[in-house]
């Protein structure tokens, strides 16, 4: 699934990823090129942040989001 990054319906616009003292902002593109296994273990371990917006997305919330876009 792309997810445009200016697309109104997406579950957040911007993606955290926290390692150890480095963190880098991505794209929800650019998360979603990831491989599976890292936005896996980065849920797991709580070291990545959802936004949409200046908003906390809830992981989960936002990952249920994606996979009923790629469902439906």
């Amino acid at each position: 699934m792309i997810l445009a990054k200016d697309d109104p319906q997406a579950p957040f616009d911007r993606v955290v990823l926290a390692d150890g003292l480095v963190s880098r902002t991505l794209r929800p593109d650019e998360f979603l090129a990831l491989p599976l296994s890292t936005r896996i273990r980065s849920v797991l371990e709580r070291t990545v942040t959802f936004y949409l917006g200046k908003d906390v997305v809830d992981p989960h919330a936002a990952l249920d989001a994606l996979r009923r876009r790629a469902i439906g």
